[in-house]
């Protein structure tokens, strides 16, 4: 069966997908992580998932996907959740069949400006120098940028309609994967959607995940630990 990773990195899922005899092509924008699955022999394009367009990569029955989750992790600066709205509208329009995805990352950028100037503007008096705000515009593209890969998951399963897909992101996504299990579930998927903690699955950590599971022809249960 034909299976596509989005934002596979150095391959995760991809080795728990060999276990089950599968062999997904595993898409990345990053260097090294293309060369650590290429190291192991997992199928790699380095590439953007923005840029690419799904129906050169079909028939597709397994779709997965890791967006990054740097804005949206508590570990990060939180911009992913500042723009939450903006995602969820680009949701709605790609549901919709409009692809509103440009207009939807200049609107985030827009609204993290200010408070990646006020950032900079305060490590600039803590440090004794000017701000260097052309530096604040950089990351405010950036994060803008990221945040909006999220929703490519379901970009990628309305054009492709894979029987199968499973998404993964930090807790804080868990809102707008429960937004596009709805969408898929008005497009004929059976879905579920929730969190799951990792050592109750055989992990030896305690972390957890927000998890959307979907199938086309079948219902989706709570995944049983």
């Amino acid at each position: 069966m034909n299976s596509v990773d989005l934002f596979a990195g150095p391959g995760g899922w991809d080795l728990a997908a060999s276990a089950l005899g599968l062999d997904p092509l595993g898409i990345d924008r990053d260097a090294d992580a293309c060369a650590t699955r290429a190291a192991v022999g997992l199928r790699t394009l380095q590439a953007d998932v923005y840029g690419l367009d799904p129906r050169d990569y079909g028939p597709c029955r397994i779709l997965i996907g890791s967006p990054p989750c740097p804005t949206f992790s508590n570990a990060g600066g939180g911009a992913g959740h500042v723009v939450t709205d903006i995602i969820l509208g680009c949701v709605e329009a790609l549901a919709a069949g409009r692809d509103e995805r440009a207009r939807a990352r200049e609107d985030a950028y827009v609204a993290l400006l200010p408070k990646a100037e006020e950032e900079e503007r305060a490590k600039a008096t803590k440090k004794g120098r000017e701000p260097n705000l052309a530096r604040a515009a950089g990351k405010a593209r950036r994060e803008a940028d990221m945040s909006l890969l999220v929703v490519e998951p379901l970009r990628w399963a309305l054009t492709l309609r894979p029987r199968w897909i499973a998404l993964e992101q930090v807790p804080p996504v868990l809102p707008i994967w429960e937004r596009i299990a709805d969408l898929l579930r008005a497009a004929g998927w059976n879905c579920w959607a929730g969190l799951v903690s990792a050592e109750r699955y055989g992990v030896p950590q305690t972390r957890q995940r927000a998890i959307l599971l979907a199938d086309r022809e079948r219902p989706v249960p709570d995944p049983p630990p």
